[in-house]
């Protein structure tokens, strides 16, 4: 799991960074040399930064959710293997399930508006 969430991680490090790039080349041609066709590119791409963002706050909170969900739950009562698959369940909600972009930090809603 440690591995594939790596490889995801490096995958969407290199992605946002050509749009970084791309925002940036966009938003220096309009200011230079007046390109109101790169208006449209510029907010299109600084749209999808966007959502990218708020879906790793939404996963943050769905872990949080679980989290609490699990832990209101009458568990014990359960059979032996329903406890321990609950016990897996609130470990993997428990742990750190944030989306990083290398290491500039991770993919959410404050990083968007810094």
């Amino acid at each position: 799991m440690r591995y594939t969430k790596t490889i995801y991680e490096t995958i969407l490090f290199f992605y946002l960074g050509g749009m970084y790039i791309s925002q940036i080349v966009s938003l220096y041609q309009i200011a230079i040399n007046h390109w109101i066709g790169g208006v449209g590119p510029f907010l299109g791409v600084f749209g999808e930064i966007g959502f990218y963002c708020f879906m790793g706050t939404l996963i943050s909170i769905a872990d949080d959710k679980l989290c609490f969900i699990i832990c209101d739950t009458d568990w014990y009562k359960y059979d032996l293997m329903s406890q321990r698959i609950m016990l897996m369940l609130l470990r993997q909600a428990q742990c750190n399930n944030d989306l990083q972009i290398g290491f500039i930090g991770s993919l959410n809603l404050n990083l968007f508006i810094q």
